[in-house]
């Protein structure tokens, strides 16, 4: 029976990762609310070339004006504003992960959660004031909440300490609220719709942010750890006969702990590792750190999916009824991660625990460093299928493609985790994912020339297109050297004695 305290640990971060993990991957829901209530729609209203630039849409269901229509005035430069403020969001979401990661290592659960607790509360709170005469608070507004957003994320990824033996399928739980999070802002645009305005919204979700503070003081104060295994019961004295010795097992009045007279004790060994200290660096300068980056790198295209996806769908047809209901669909297909990312976790789990009942250590911790290999390999396959989707101008293929990223997004997520915590250092963790997301980050920073290069002309997408897709096969590369037996039982000896001399 699982006590209350870890259940209450993975409820907290489940629950926090449902609404603020992923929440800024809703951009385009958001931006349709911010239209709707005139931000920077001054942008639209200034100039001699208004007449030319500027888009008025009537939304309302016929062809009259009526009092309860809306008119958005969009253009160019508007656009363009709202796509740098996305490029910077992207990049403060993830290039202090390596702060994070370091903070939660020295200064704790406890400080590191106040800090994102602060920041995404000063952040809905900066957004339900941004309106048409302040939309310079949209600015602070978003920023902070993905700060925010980000350290509760990562610190949720200590939670499934508290349940080890769960720990990838908690994990996968914790990506599919990730992935069903993105609809938080499409519930604003809902009900932006229903008569509520974003400051209503935006002040209602910063009542939720208050009570991320009581639960910080509800988790542990340093870092969650896993549960301590309980020790075999021993009597004061066993005699054990051989042909050769007589065995005797004795407990120790002054360590506590059994002691024996001949032979080797693998507890005495397991404990002495478990209290080493390796270096960060003997993570980082692996081959399976470096193939990892290149994977990572190439695998969040999913974020330039998002950044790409509207002109992409309007390429496809003439019809705006027909782009809102891609996005509509696109916030429908979301709700289907809970059902499927688990699966991922489970499978892992049950690879990883058939690795452990091997004998030899060695080969024991190889095995257990190919546990994640076959999700790899499926997520890798995802995120290719949906940039061969893109090569076609077709409403069939956006819908594939929706669907695709769907599946993709929480098993991207969930993969990543597992992976950088089977395969290297466990103490390691929080910093190495931290820096991977830091590197991601700056790598997002070029999107923008990426997005002119793809919707420069027909040709030249065609050719990015076809581009993206051939790097994105190259990043096989990471989960195949660890199919080759020989480099998984290298990199298991190599661990092993790493342990032992430090």
């Amino acid at each position: 029976m699982v006590p209350w305290r870890p259940l209450v640990t993975v409820a907290i971060g489940f629950c926090e990762s449902l609404i603020f993990s992923g929440l800024i991957f809703g951009w385009p829901s958001l931006v349709h609310v911010l239209q709707i209530e005139g931000v920077y729609s001054h942008l639209c209203l200034t100039g001699e070339d208004y007449g030319q630039n500027a888009t008025s849409l009537l939304l309302g269901g016929g062809n009259n004006a009526t009092g309860d229509d809306h008119v958005i005035i969009k253009c160019k430069d508007q656009d363009n504003m709202f796509g740098l403020l996305y490029s910077v969001m992207l990049a403060a979401f993830g290039i202090p992960s390596v702060i994070i990661g370091f903070s939660l290592d020295y200064l704790g659960l406890r400080y590191t959660r106040l800090f994102g607790n602060t920041m995404v509360l000063a952040g809905f709170l900066s957004l339900s004031f941004a309106t048409a005469e302040t939309p310079w608070l949209l600015w602070p507004g978003m920023l902070c909440i993905c700060l925010g957003a980000n350290t509760l994320r990562l610190c949720a990824l200590q939670y499934g300490n508290a349940w080890p033996e769960k720990r990838s399928t908690i994990m996968f739980l914790y990506t599919s609220a990730h992935a069903i999070s993105t609809t938080v802002f499409l519930m604003f645009q809902y009900a932006n719709s229903a008569g509520l305005s974003l400051q209503t919204s935006a002040l209602a979700v910063s009542v939720i942010c208050g009570l991320t503070f009581v639960s910080t003081f509800i988790l542990p104060k340093m870092k969650v750890e896993e549960p301590a295994a309980p020790e075999p019961e021993y009597k004061e004295k066993i005699p054990m006969k051989s042909s050769k010795d007589n065995v005797f097992l004795e407990k120790s009045r002054e360590a506590g702990e059994l002691e024996r007279s001949v032979g080797h004790l693998d507890k005495e060994e397991k404990s002495q590792s478990d209290t080493t200290v390796i270096p960060l660096m003997e993570s980082i300068k692996t081959m399976s750190f470096v193939l990892h980056m290149i994977w990572l790198i190439n695998v969040y295209m999913l974020r330039f999916y998002i950044t790409s996806f509207n002109t992409w769908a309007w390429k496809t047809t003439n019809d705006a009824s027909q782009v809102a209901f891609y996005n509509s669909f696109a916030g429908t297909c979301s709700l289907i991660s809970p059902f499927i990312s688990p699966i991922g976790g489970i499978v892992t789990d049950y690879i990883t625990k058939k690795a452990g009942q091997k004998e030899d250590k060695v080969e024991r911790l190889a095995s257990k460093f190919q546990a994640p290999v076959l999700i790899l390999c499926v997520t890798t396959t995802l995120i290719l299928s949906v940039y061969v989707c893109k090569l076609f101008y077709s409403p069939l293929a956006v819908y594939i493609s929706i669907v695709m990223v769907s599946i993709a997004r929480p098993v991207t997520i969930a993969s990543v985790y597992t992976y950088v915590r089977i395969r290297f250092y466990p103490e390691h963790f929080n910093r190495l994912t931290g820096l991977g997301f830091t590197v991601i980050s700056i790598v997002c920073l070029a999107q923008y020339p990426m997005y002119v290069w793809l919707f420069h002309s027909d040709e030249s997408y065609t050719l990015a297109s076809t581009s993206f897709c051939i790097v994105i096969l190259c990043t096989f590369i990471s989960p195949g050297h660890l199919m080759l037996r020989r480099f998984p039982l290298r990199f298991a000896a190599e661990e092993i004695r790493n342990r032992k001399n430090v």
